[in-house]
């Protein structure tokens, strides 16, 4: 009997068919958390760039915050923000223009997708 050394064809290709399966999958293991990564900076991104916006009205005073909308700056110019002003009453209720209190909404987004949301309300007392 000859002693056998080395491998066969068969052999040879069902190695690299495995092989072939288990790097496919760890492929689409790696770009999935590649997407992971990615989203999880747009939502950090966002909600420090929706802070900086819910600052700037609040500094800006009662009586001068309104509506407004843009880009954000560099290097986020690829983010947008929304500040929407809604005036409510005491009881939070939606009503005239000159209540004494202001519903404050910030939208943060990133090529339409909304990655942070910010409110509260301020007063003229």
């Amino acid at each position: 009997m000859r002693n056998q050394q080395g491998m066969t064809l068969i052999e040879l290709i069902a190695v690299i068919a495995v092989a072939a399966l288990a790097f496919g999958a760890m492929a689409t293991v790696f770009s999935r958390s590649v997407r992971s990564v990615q989203t999880a900076t747009d939502i950090t991104i966002a909600g420090g760039l929706a802070r900086q916006q819910m600052e700037s009205v609040l500094a800006a005073g009662f009586a001068s915050a309104t509506d407004s909308s843009g880009t954000c700056a560099a290097p986020h110019s690829t983010y947008s923000y929304a500040i929407t002003v809604t005036a409510v009453n005491a009881s939070f209720g939606t009503t005239s223009p000159d209540a004494d209190y202001k519903r404050i909404d910030v939208t943060v987004s990133c090529g339409g997708t909304v990655y942070a949301r910010l409110a509260t309300v301020i007063t003229n007392h």
